[in-house]
């Protein structure tokens, strides 16, 4: 290959990566604004629960208007409390 095109391909390797790069600043900066304007038992409540928050704010980017109103646990599975059977009765 030649010099030139070798150039031109690192060239082009790294405008991508500004480029990503910019839009991941960009979307980091839009999320920090957007936590600025909320409240701060939201901001707690999305600290506490980082994981709620990420599917929320994936909701809102197809169904913006989209407001938590209750979130609750389900029950946990009681995965200890099954009874082991013998064998040594069965024949």
């Amino acid at each position: 290959m030649s010099k030139k095109i070798k150039e031109a391909e690192k060239r082009l390797a790294y405008e991508d990566w500004k480029r990503r790069r910019d839009e991941r600043d960009k979307e980091a900066e839009d999320k920090l604004n957007q936590n600025r304007n909320l409240s701060p038992e939201a901001r707690r409540n999305r600290e506490k629960y980082p994981e709620i928050a990420k599917f929320v704010d994936e909701l809102r980017t197809v169904f913006p208007e989209a407001k938590v109103v209750k979130i609750t646990p389900l029950p946990q599975a009681n995965h200890g409390s099954v009874e082991q059977v013998s064998t040594d009765d069965q024949k």
